[in-house]
């Protein structure tokens, strides 16, 4: 864990000496600050509280360091979304192979979710055959993902492929149709840029398709807007309602 809840209620980072209570399940955790592993949290008990937690590594909390203390490792029980935005979706961010059942396990259980997947050992397997000129964000790209990972083609939610290029492109390549800042009405919800479907061929060696270009501090950037993007949403919708 990164982060825990101190006596006073606020949401911290472990610092040597601190103590504080688990936000999911409400036991003593105490800061691990030493100088071989990353400094965690971790429950007094030695016992984690959630079943889907595991090892996390330097990619996984650079992530989720990117986004508000408060939207980090929120409860939702009995697990830990490692990254919720609030009035949008969840944010997975996955490193070890996960199976078919695992995958669909999470997306029934967070409903609304956007897998983000460490992609740096396998960008040689892309070949993206038409892509934008500069590479803006959220652009389509068609592509051709050689010997690919067949769970991840079973995902019925968005994934995102980091190719850890922060620098050019942020390396974010967005398999299935998704938009950060969608059109939202009162009772549905529509993609800005429609679906963009991915195809399978029957032996799995090959999958092609329409997917997008992201950059990581545009992605972001879009998710701290999306609460005040709802809400703007909300007040137009309940103006026109009042009228």
């Amino acid at each position: 864990m990164i982060v825990a809840q101190l006596a006073n209620g606020i949401i911290a980072q472990p610092e040597p000496g601190l103590e504080g209570y688990c936000p999911l399940c409400g036991r003593e955790v105490v800061a691990k600050c030493g100088q071989v592993m990353a400094w965690h949290w971790a429950h007094v008990s030695g016992n984690s509280c959630d079943s889907w937690g595991g090892v996390e590594t330097d990619w996984h909390r650079k992530w989720k360091l990117r986004f508000p203390l408060e939207w980090v490792e929120v409860p939702m029980s009995p697990h830990r979304a490692d990254v919720a935005v609030p009035h949008g979706p969840v944010l997975e961010f996955q490193k070890s192979r996960l199976s078919v059942a695992g995958i669909h396990e999470r997306e029934r259980f967070y409903r609304n979710l956007v897998w983000v997947i460490d992609g740096r050992h396998i960008e040689e397997n892309f070949d993206f055959v038409s892509i934008p000129g500069d590479r803006r964000s959220g652009l389509p790209a068609e592509f051709r993902w050689l010997t690919p990972s067949a769970s991840w083609t079973y995902a019925r939610m968005p994934v995102a492929v980091d190719f850890g290029r922060p620098s050019e492109l942020f390396g974010m390549f967005v398999l299935r149709h998704w938009n950060p800042i969608e059109k939202w009405t009162r009772r549905q919800v529509e993609s800005v840029f429609g679906e963009r479907r991915i195809w399978r061929s029957t032996d799995l060696t090959v999958v092609t398709g329409q997917g997008w270009w992201w950059r990581a501090d545009d992605f972001v950037h879009h998710m701290e807007s999306w609460p005040d993007y709802v809400a703007e949403r909300e007040r137009i919708l309940l103006g026109k309602a009042t009228r």
